[in-house]
């Protein structure tokens, strides 16, 4: 979790939570208990990824770039969206 009163006082290059499985069933639907608050993000690929299920707050975010809240799997050579749900957003910017 950032320091500091605003997010732009804790810097950070590079924070994602990807999906814990390469199929679409049951993607993310593992990744519990993960939070980040008063973070400011720059995604070195342009993009952070939060692939979350319950229990993984995002709180006075401030990312610049995109926020993808899922994640892209292979599937057997068949690229799918992976499952994803939960999660808590708040006080953020993208």
């Amino acid at each position: 979790m950032g320091l500091g009163r605003l997010p732009g006082e804790c810097k950070i290059y590079d924070l994602h939570s990807d999906s814990s499985s390469s199929s679409q069933n049951p993607g993310s639907l593992q990744n519990f208990w993960r939070s980040a608050e008063n973070l400011w993000v720059k995604p070195p690929t342009g993009a952070m990824t939060w692939a979350v299920s319950q229990a993984a707050p995002l709180r006075r975010i401030t990312v610049q770039g995109d926020l993808n809240l899922y994640q892209i799997v292979d599937n057997g050579g068949n690229p799918t969206m992976a499952y994803a749900s939960g999660g808590w957003m708040s006080d953020s910017y993208v």
